[in-house]
């Protein structure tokens, strides 16, 4: 809710990116899916990148590769305690027991006092309120998931790759489409799910007619803000900036068209056999990227970026702006850009005074050009520029190349947080401003148009 207030191209951004993983990542899918003789279309993505589509090992799933059934047990790979009865099971939600202290990340002790832990925690025992979920902890992939916490630990892994492996500790996994096709490829699944775009649609919450009226609506608006345009009535900075979130609603919705809403019961697809510690370790590095994590066992996040199956993986600038994230930048500073350009036609509204007219339009320039700066600066604030700048530094007579890496530094450290300052603020100026001219409408601008006649909501 906040993001979709304050910042609505990430909203945006978010849809674009999913989309382009969604039509890259479907022919290669439908290509496995024709030699399983089951269908895939793009809504098969969408709904596999929702989480829609979930792995259950049964307890007697088959073993898993022969090179990993040297597998030690839990508590002589992490000192961890052995499982624990079903009874006590059936409270543990991510990957943990919240009524026994000592159960915790055992590997990386300073992670138990962590926030996201203790985040984790409280919502384990809010969860449990609502009765069971369908997430039980599975002994073989335990110690797997120990083996790899004591190996991460040696390498100093991340707090998140500790709290992305919890999840494979259990019987139910969810896999977005890279991860279900390396699962498949790999024999922990026989086959894809033979799921019809019939059976995705009966889930989807967002039906046709819910969609087609939110389009409806935002047409009127703009119906609306021509006529009074047309018959020379003012209009409202409200006018306005509601106009500039449904032309960002807009587009995210025709990007999302395919993609099914709030499903809440997934897909099931039985396992062919247990995971080794190997299977794990591939489909973690298959995580899709994320924008604030929401870490939990039996769904994705709605912030996430999912990756290409075939993703070729780069060094150097490029791969960066032609990665998932590189495309949710770009369109975050595209859609940045038509949002200040819509409030920048109250460039000769009738302001209170004349320095609230100011600041709309100082606001309005910097919602254009903030996230602009940031994605042509991006580049040289990163290691690789550094280190390539940093060896001519030492060569005499190299006077352009220190400028430059002085240049540099005074971007990352001085320039780049006061731009980030002003467009928060002009964010802020932005939202608030909008509302406080409620307050001073004038008589006109409570004149309506024929528009008004027309069918809408509100």
């Amino acid at each position: 809710m906040i993001l979709t207030l304050f910042v609505p191209e990430v909203i945006l951004g978010l849809a674009a990116a999913n989309l382009y993983a969604a039509m890259v990542n479907t022919p290669i899918a439908q290509r496995k899916a024709i030699e399983d003789g089951v269908p895939w279309t793009l809504s098969h993505t969408f709904f596999s990148n929702i989480g829609g589509i979930s792995i259950r090992f049964p307890e007697e799933a088959g073993p898993p590769l022969s090179e990993d059934r040297s597998v030690p047990p839990a508590a002589a790979a992490n000192n961890q305690k052995p499982a624990r009865s079903a009874s006590v099971a059936r409270n543990r939600l991510w990957g943990i027991n919240y009524r026994d202290p000592e159960y915790g990340p055992g590997v990386d002790l300073k992670l138990r006092h962590s926030w996201k832990w203790n985040r984790i925690l409280g919502r384990a025992k809010k969860l449990n309120r609502y009765g069971e979920v369908d997430w039980r902890p599975h002994e073989h992939h335990r110690q797997c998931v120990s083996r790899l916490l004591t190996k991460w630990s040696a390498l100093d892994r991340s707090e998140r790759d500790f709290l992305d492996v919890v999840r494979f500790e259990g019987n139910v996994w969810v896999l977005d489409t890279k991860q279900l096709m390396i699962a498949r490829d790999r024999g922990i699944i026989g086959s894809l799910p033979d799921l019809t775009e019939e059976q995705i649609a009966d889930k989807d919450k967002g039906d046709f007619l819910v969609r087609l009226l939110a389009v409806v609506q935002v047409g009127w608006l703009f119906v609306q803000l021509i006529a009074r345009k047309k018959y020379g009535y003012p209009c409202t900075t409200l006018e306005v900036t509601t106009a500039a979130f449904a032309v960002l609603a807009l587009i995210t919705y025709s990007l999302q068209w395919s993609k099914p809403k709030d499903v809440g019961t997934p897909h099931y697809i039985k396992a062919d056999r247990v995971a080794s510690v190997e299977d794990i370790e591939v489909i973690l590095e298959a995580e899709p990227d994320v924008i604030y994590k929401h870490t939990g066992l039996c769904n994705i996040s709605n912030a996430s970026l999912p990756r290409p199956i075939e993703e070729e993986r780069s060094s150097g600038f490029k791969s960066e702006f032609t990665s998932m994230v590189g495309i949710f930048i770009l369109t975050n500073v595209v859609a940045s850009a038509i949002f200040g350009a819509i409030h920048l036609t109250a460039w000769n509204f009738a302001f209170p005074t004349q320095n609230e007219s100011t600041f709309w339009k100082a606001s309005s320039v910097l919602t254009i050009a903030g996230p602009l700066w940031f994605y042509i600066s991006e580049p040289l604030w990163r290691p690789e520029f550094t280190r390539w700048i940093e060896p001519y530094i030492e060569w005499p007579n190299s006077r352009f190349a220190a400028i430059l890496y002085f240049c540099v530094r005074l971007l990352h450290y001085v320039i780049s947080p006061v731009v980030f300052l002003a467009f928060f603020i002009g964010r802020l100026y932005i939202i608030g401003e909008t509302f406080r001219g409620v307050f001073s409408l004038r008589p006109e601008d409570f004149q309506s148009t024929w528009a008004a006649n027309l069918p809408h909501v509100g």
